[in-house]
């Protein structure tokens, strides 16, 4: 992944990471005649990385859980980075 990459997905989506990857999850919300309404995340997950990790700790000093964490939603969809 790249700095730019990086940093755009950070201004569009929730960013957070585990101990294997660092996930942008971006929340829709729904609106379906048949089905009703809901929230659904699209997750995007990348292997961390040295290079990654710093990026992370530096646009995310200033938070209470560095980690950050995965907003709950009804749906959910997963899809590798590289």
């Amino acid at each position: 992944m790249t700095k730019e990459l990086f940093e755009y997905l950070c201004g569009k989506c929730n960013v957070y990471r585990t101990a294997r990857y660092i996930i942008a999850q971006q929340i829709v919300e729904r609106h379906d005649e048949k089905a009703g309404n809901y929230t659904m995340s699209l997750a995007f997950r990348t292997p961390r990385t040295p290079e990654l990790d710093e990026l992370y700790n530096r646009r995310f000093a200033g938070r209470m859980r560095l980690n950050g964490w995965r907003l709950r939603t009804d749906v959910r969809a997963l899809h590798g980075l590289r």
